[in-house]
């Protein structure tokens, strides 16, 4: 035992990441009991943030939430978000790769990769699990402002394989710019697949349980963590930008590591108040009015069991026995007795069923229920435009919330999924070059088409005044893309730029020798008719 404490004492990169692991579990837990209440109401099944190995599945956690509201709401805004960033329909295509430079995009090879990418990064992301696991980030976000997935490919299938963590067993820290450069994840793995994960490396006790059939599911709590490369240098082609290493818990020691061109973790963060670390989502911010309405919603069921089943007001020893007030039931009285009544408490039903309505209301629309469902309880919209500008108002309420979607989870997942498919789906670029990811869902089209609008109110509004030239100061066929694309024109049907040109030069050139074929006719039939000698080697001649 010495010798093995003595090799952990000299492991200073373990020790290192332990005492970084410690300080970000400390800084976390200033806020634990915040995300716990918030989970509380709003995801009972994932309030626990702090969970142990011995911690048994399937408990009951929902036994002090008394309204749905929060929970039904929560789900909703998480399946709104996704839904609106991600259509999930066939053949949908909710986001493209485009070149960062123009003149690559003029590049036939490089359009031709970048579509051809988006194509298959679209397949590989719907065959996947990915649906499940992102709804289950999102909704993370909203319950606890915080959400975690990661991207890995399979071994075998290389597949793929999305995967959704819970906040409890996460805790990360930022670089010097305020991005989250670290992140520390506690694993619990029975005997079996600690052996699966590590193998030869396995520590010898937890290998001696894997193979007892008795203690193979015993479950060991492990450390993954993923950081910077220190060694990092963007000139080699082998050189990576992260390290990861997994540490058992209990002897402190080193089972397993790796090396990233990119962290497999993803944090995305709903909002983040000055100098906080973590995430605040709607349901921490509602937290007073949840609490209120689950206080009304006791007091609501205590004052209708009252209502039903009031007690009741007999005259002392009046009653033979103990009154009884079920159905069918009788009361026997003493002869000259007072008969037994009911007690009236003086409560309103209606009223607190109003009053509680009330209070779901201002927790609804503070999960922006009446932002996504915009043309709910609407009466008399006068036309598809007036509902269609509803709901792009709506819609540019709630983007620049939901905007950390893209910035901290989609952007990284996409270009990480797409460095994971196989080269024999999808050949290396025909050379290097830096691309952007467009997003063409509801939440995106939404944003953009504020510019559409700005586009079409001016040329309305400018017209009248088109014969003196003012649309000369405008690029009309760059305004009607732009209008296009926003208002969901599939960018697949829009005509090339470089075709659209050459079509009109062509055009053009036939205009212009119809126009010469034209007048060299007239010339003709005027020579004609003048009887005028014309010299062989005048223009006449040529006519």
């Amino acid at each position: 035992m010495a010798v093995r404490k003595k090799a952990i004492n000299t492991n200073s990169d373990v020790e290192m990441i332990l005492q970084r692991y410690a300080s970000a579990k400390s800084k976390k837990s200033e806020s634990d009991n915040l995300r716990e209440d918030a989970g509380k109401y709003s995801w009972p099944t994932s309030r626990d943030m702090y969970k142990t190995c011995e911690q048994s599945d399937g408990l009951e956690f929902s036994l002090d939430v008394f309204d749905s509201t929060t929970i039904n709401g929560s789900f909703r805004l998480a399946a709104n978000i996704f839904s609106y960033l991600m259509p999930v329909a066939t053949g949908t295509t909710w986001f493209g790769f485009e070149a960062s430079e123009y003149e690559d995009n003029n590049d036939t090879a490089i359009a031709e990769w970048l579509s051809k990418a988006t194509r298959i990064t679209h397949k590989e992301i719907w065959r996947s699990n990915f649906m499940r696991e992102m709804l289950a980030a999102i909704r993370s976000m909203v319950v606890f402002g915080t959400g975690v997935i990661s991207v890995e490919s399979a071994k075998r299938t290389k597949e793929l394989v999305y995967r959704a963590y819970h906040v409890g067993d996460i805790c990360f820290q930022e670089n010097s710019k305020g991005v989250i450069d670290t992140v520390f994840r506690d694993i619990c793995y029975t005997a079996r697949q600690a052996v699966q994960e590590f193998g030869k490396k396995t520590p010898a006790k937890i290998k001696e349980a894997a193979e007892d059939a008795s203690r193979a599911n015993k479950k060991f709590d492990f450390i993954h963590c993923v950081h910077p490369n220190a060694d990092f240098n963007s000139k080699k082609i082998n050189s990576f930008r992260f390290k990861s290493v997994w540490i058992y818990k209990k002897d402190k020691v080193e089972v397993k590591t790796e090396n990233f061109k990119s962290n497999p973790y993803f944090v995305m963060r709903f909002t983040v108040a000055p100098g906080e670390l973590w995430g605040r989502g709607p349901i921490i911010e509602l937290l007073p009015e949840i609490r209120m309405l689950n206080q009304m919603r006791v007091d609501y069921i205590e004052a209708s069991e009252l209502a039903n089943h009031p007690p009741m007001i007999v005259e002392d020893d009046g009653v033979i026995g103990q009154p009884v007030t079920e159905a069918r039931g009788v009361i026997y009285i003493r002869a000259g007795a007072e008969k037994p009544t009911a007690w009236n408490t003086g409560g309103n039903l209606p009223v607190t069923r109003q009053d509680l309505e009330d209070q779901r209301d201002v927790i609804r629309e503070g999960l922006f229920q009446n932002i996504f469902q915009t043309l709910e309880g609407v009466k008399n919209v006068s036309s598809a435009t007036e509902a269609n500008i509803r709901k792009q108002d709506g819609m540019i309420i709630v983007a620049p919330v939901v905007g950390a979607v893209q910035k901290e989870g989609l952007d990284p997942i996409i270009v990480r999924s797409l460095s994971l498919i196989p080269a024999k789906k999808l050949p290396p670029a025909p050379r290097k070059f830096e691309f952007d990811i467009v997003y063409q869902g509801r939440l995106a089209l939404a944003m953009s088409a504020l510019t559409a609008d700005a586009i079409e109110l001016w040329m309305a509004k400018w017209a009248p005044y088109a014969t003196l030239g003012v649309f000369d100061n405008i690029d009309i066929d760059k305004a009607s893309r732009i209008s296009a694309l926003a208002g969901s024109v599939p960018a697949e049907v829009l005509v090339d730029e470089e075709l659209i040109k050459d079509e009109r030069a062509e055009r053009k050139r036939i205009e212009l020798e119809t126009i010469n074929a034209e007048n060299a006719k007239n010339a003709s039939v005027a020579l004609k008719n003048s009887g005028a000698e014309v010299h062989p080697t005048s223009v006449a001649a040529n006519v």
